[in-house]
């Protein structure tokens, strides 16, 4: 009896906490935007550009993602699918001015979206790599868990920290804004 108990008191946890989670996530907007930031003292604009404009070289710097395959062009732009952690994500590639500036949209998906916009710029303490996401995550449960267990920014921060690993710098991920 005490572990027909204890186990529908788990059950009714688990579900209470889903309950809650959909609830909180429907009330949060639907969209969202982040901006994160590194600075790179040893690498060039261009360096930096063939790492973020070449998608199939992407299994070799960035740690979560597996595999990269291209698939047919949409509208004339390039579309890759990257596999991360057994699942797969589809981008097109919408504006690349090189060397500073890739937009990149995901596609063909129905729980989250949104645009990345990679702008890559010399100054004076080096060169910039900053990522705005214009996102955003469809159904209520994923968004609460992205804005309170995971973070919006969290796909942006692991590809600049994979980013600056890749050319040898350890640098801080500067929030700018999100």
């Amino acid at each position: 009896m005490f572990w027909l108990k204890l186990a529908g008191g788990i059950v009714t946890g688990f579900v209470l906490i889903v309950a809650a989670l959909y609830v909180i996530g429907s009330v949060l907007p639907r969209e969202h935007m982040v901006t994160r930031r590194i600075v790179l003292k040893t690498a060039s604009a261009e360096t930096l550009w063939a790492r973020v404009a070449n998608p199939s070289a992407t299994p070799s710097w960035r740690r979560s993602v597996t595999s990269v395959k291209r698939l047919d062009d949409r509208d004339g732009h390039a579309v890759w699918a990257e596999e991360s952690g057994g699942n797969s994500t589809s981008y097109e590639t919408l504006e690349a001015v090189p060397p500073r500036l890739l937009v990149r949209k995901v596609v063909d998906q129905t729980i989250y979206g949104g645009t990345w916009r990679i702008e890559i710029e010399p100054g004076p303490d080096g060169v910039s790599v900053t990522i705005t996401e214009n996102g955003w995550v469809d159904a209520p449960f994923f968004r609460a868990l992205a804005r309170f267990a995971f973070g919006y920014a969290s796909t942006a921060e692991s590809y600049l920290s994979d980013l600056s690993a890749s050319i040898g710098e350890a640098v801080v991920v500067e929030k700018m804004e999100g």
